[in-house]
């Protein structure tokens, strides 16, 4: 059924699971044109502007998975969307894990493989390659990722070949069945099309991972520690207008408090789920 119209575009829902899906599916090129104009101008941009603040967030995801696992030590793990490499660079140098990444986005694999030679590869995963053989991983990360993809069911089923048996998988997304989607509603800044083209609900999450041979092991919900100037400059992507409402006020503030980070909260959630079987159609 129709849950939201935002310009072009409308997101349906499933009324079982509650997954929230884009239509219609927009083209490979308008989608490549999006992230090449955002990478220098929009939200990847802001990324990369605020990247020294924004380490604490990656450094959540590194304590996350080392709670799961009890230790990253040597642990082979691959990042797929690694973007700049921020997360590989923390499970290499402060995890000690065995870590690398895959990128599709020209700029950001460039900024990437600099800065990690030989550890972040342009690839895109569905095509085998020597450097990605299928059983060799014991965790795969995809953080702010599933929701971007045209196919997230075939880009589970790949991470879940990559992996060995026993092997975990770490999602970061937007969750639909959350408080913060539920009280938003059509103005959830998460609906945002062309950046997001599917919304898990956790039912529909827990359905396609086991489909994809996973089973889920825990959802949380996510707080990100950051600065209100990052969540006002995101909200140009995010909710253009709640971010024209909150001008005034935020011109206001003293410029200390717009750089102090703060836990902030949309409606993310982590999934973190193991290898157990073989997927499914």
């Amino acid at each position: 059924m129709e849950y939201a119209r935002k310009g072009a575009y409308t997101y349906q829902q499933c009324e079982t699971c509650r997954l929230l899906a884009i239509d219609p599916m927009p083209s490979e090129q308008a989608i490549e044109e999006h992230y090449a104009q955002r990478f220098k101008s929009g939200n990847y941009s802001t990324i990369r502007a605020f990247a020294p603040a924004y380490r604490v967030v990656y450094r959540q995801y590194v304590a996350w998975m080392t709670e799961t696992m009890a230790s990253l030590e040597r642990v082979r793990c691959l990042d797929i969307g690694c973007f700049t490499g921020e997360l590989v660079d923390l499970l290499i140098n402060e995890a000690h894990a065995d870590a690398y990444g895959v990128e599709l986005q020209d700029e950001a694999a460039s900024i990437a493989e600099a800065r990690l030679p030989g550890r972040v590869f342009r690839h895109n995963i569905d095509h085998p390659s020597e450097f990605l053989p299928d059983g060799s991983f014991d965790a795969i990360t995809m953080m702010g990722l599933i929701e971007h993809v045209q196919r997230p069911d075939a880009l589970l089923a790949r991470a879940r070949a990559l992996l060995k048996e026993g092997g975990w998988i770490f999602i970061e997304t937007p969750n639909a069945s959350s408080f913060g989607a539920r009280v938003s509603g059509s103005i959830w800044p998460c609906l945002a099309p062309v950046e997001h083209l599917h919304l898990f609900s956790e039912p529909a999450i827990e359905q396609v991972l086991g489909r994809s041979g996973f089973r889920l092991r825990h959802i949380r919900t996510h707080f990100k520690p950051l600065p209100l100037a990052y969540v006002y400059e995101m909200l140009q992507t995010f909710g253009p207008g709640m971010r024209r409402l909150l001008t005034p006020l935020y011109h206001a503030l003293p410029e200390g408090l717009r750089q102090r980070a703060a836990p902030f909260y949309v409606g993310e959630m982590l999934v973190a789920a193991q290898a157990v079987g073989a997927s499914s159609p």
